[in-house]
């Protein structure tokens, strides 16, 4: 499977992507972000922001909740993430 995103900026400078997958284009993107810099990380711990985690993963399909919950696991216990 071949995936690819272009990135253009519009007149007002607002960054626009569109996604490729095998060569068709993606109608709908759903983008879960896995911020190591979050504040709550460091000034609540890691329970609260895992629980948030968790709850984003809820929603995911079942193959991008297994990577947000191993990445989110990874990052609370480092604050870092593997690409494995």
């Amino acid at each position: 499977m071949l995936v690819e995103c272009v990135t253009a900026y519009d007149g007002d400078g607002g960054p626009r992507e569109v996604l490729f997958v095998d060569g068709v284009e993606v109608a709908q993107v759903v983008r879960y972000e896995i911020d190591p810099d979050d504040p709550m990380l460091r000034y609540i711990g890691t329970d609260p922001w895992l629980d948030r985690q968790n709850a984003i993963a809820a929603t995911a399909s079942p193959a991008a909740a297994d990577r947000i919950r191993t990445w989110a696991a990874q990052t609370a216990e480092s604050l870092a993430v593997d690409d494995d």
